[in-house]
């Protein structure tokens, strides 16, 4: 099952709401979530965050090269 990009955000509080911004696709679908650049695959949304020996946020570009869909 997946969720739509708008699905998802709709679920966050208003403060925590962005507009998607993509080059491919205004909503795309969201099939997995996954805080590990390694298990990105087409159609994920990686969560780069702050873990106790590394910081996500040095993965985005490996995750985007994956096929991530989105990045919070």
């Amino acid at each position: 099952m997946y969720k739509t990009a708008d699905q998802l955000l709709g679920a966050l509080p208003p403060f925590l709401r962005v507009s998607p911004q993509t080059t491919q696709q205004a909503n795309p679908n969201v099939y997995h979530i996954t805080a590990d650049s390694r298990e990105v695959q087409p159609g994920s949304l990686f969560v780069a965050r702050l873990g106790g020996s590394t910081d996500g946020h040095q993965y985005v570009a490996q995750a985007i090269a994956r096929g991530a869909v989105g990045v919070v």
